[in-house]
């Protein structure tokens, strides 16, 4: 069946155990397609120990263009938030980390599920419209053109997204074959999609040797990372009446705890008919920022969600094993009946 499948692999001399993921892929239409991000997965993957796209061997967390990294390794230990417990992510990229706890939910309630690669959203756009609509899950940082144009095509021609994830579409890559010739086997960063931000630009190293010249993801998802781009909040309800809140028995200005973080978007696109559905303050060492949730509808009257932030899932199930993050004074706190309702009414309603 298409899903992701993990095998571990145990060293007989040592016992240290490690994991290989790969998806399984169907070209059935379905009710939804899960895009693993992937393309994020391998930016962030150090392996062996200082080679992610964020290492230039001149700087921590260097943001700037010329540097190479290749899906033909494994994946190490996950290095962005220090608290989440590394023998969790070893070798299994973002998987466990953000996006685990919403496909063990939707597979738990036997929702139409079939998975896709960030790969496949940029070499196959046509075959996004098998899909009712598309999911974005976690933490879905890195797209190439062809990504947001394909998105953007497919949902010009009606598909349904929800954007459960944050600082998605964020930074501009280029896909480059392995040097036997395979396709997309390389990525490397060329931009930052969305206009100079002169807060989050000083926050990131090197982001001066970027052209800025790439589109503004907010068109896409509905807002965009924004500065201070890092940072936790509450997920503050601001339309009860809206059909996306129906018998979570949430009021104005109530709020889910710690649903936010540890990055988001804000900066709400200037589309017709986009409502702003939760919003509020973020913190951080950083400084303060306003996240937006929101939604706008396509012109074949399909829909655009985005909750604005990375840990959705956490507030819709615990899987075994599952190790909450907390990152900038900021922290989930677990499954919530209410975010569950959102969820179901909004799933509801990208199949409708």
């Amino acid at each position: 069946m298409s899903g992701v499948y993990l095998c571990k692999l145990t060293a007989e001399n040592s016992d240290l155990q490690s994991y290989i993921t790969f998806l399984v892929k169907d070209n059935r239409k379905t009710d939804f397609l899960f895009q693993c991000s992937d393309t994020t997965w391998n930016a962030y993957n150090r392996w062996p120990s200082q080679f992610s796209l964020y290492d230039n061997e001149e700087t921590d967390w260097y943001w700037g263009a010329g540097v190479d990294v290749s899906y033909d390794r494994p994946y190490g230990k996950y290095c962005q938030i220090p608290i989440v417990d590394a023998p969790l992510s070893t070798g299994s990229g973002e998987w466990f980390c953000w996006e685990f706890p919403i496909a063990y939910w939707m597979e738990s309630l036997g929702y139409d599920i079939s998975y896709i690669s960030n790969i496949d959203t940029h070499a196959d756009g046509l075959a996004l419209m098998r899909g009712k609509a598309m999911l974005s899950v976690g933490h879905d940082e890195y797209y190439s053109l062809e990504m947001f144009n394909n998105l953007q095509t497919a949902i010009g021609a009606g598909l349904n997204v929800a954007f459960l994830s944050g600082n998605t579409c964020c930074g501009l890559l280029e896909m480059k074959p392995s040097s036997d010739g395979r396709p997309n086997r390389i990525i490397t960063r060329v931009d930052r999609f969305g206009p100079p931000d002169e807060i989050s630009d000083g926050l990131f190293h090197s982001m001066e040797t970027l052209p800025r010249t790439a589109p503004n993801e907010n068109m896409l998802i509905g807002a965009r990372s924004t500065s201070p781009v890092v940072g936790g909040a509450d997920w503050i309800c601001r339309q009860p009446n809206h059909w996306l809140f129906e018998n979570t028995g949430m009021a104005i200005g109530d709020s889910i705890p710690g649903l936010v973080g540890w990055e988001w978007h804000g900066d709400p696109a200037n589309i017709p008919g986009l409502e702003i559905l939760a919003q509020g303050i973020t913190a951080s060492g950083a400084g303060p920022g306003t996240y937006t949730s929101t939604l706008y509808p396509g012109p074949k009257g399909n829909l655009v969600f985005n909750a604005a932030t990375c840990w959705w899932g956490d507030a819709l199930s615990e899987p075994p094993g599952y190790v909450r993050p907390s990152a900038h004074g900021a922290q989930p706190q677990g499954p919530d009946y209410r975010v569950q309702v959102i969820t179901k009414n909004l799933l509801r309603k990208l199949c409708s």
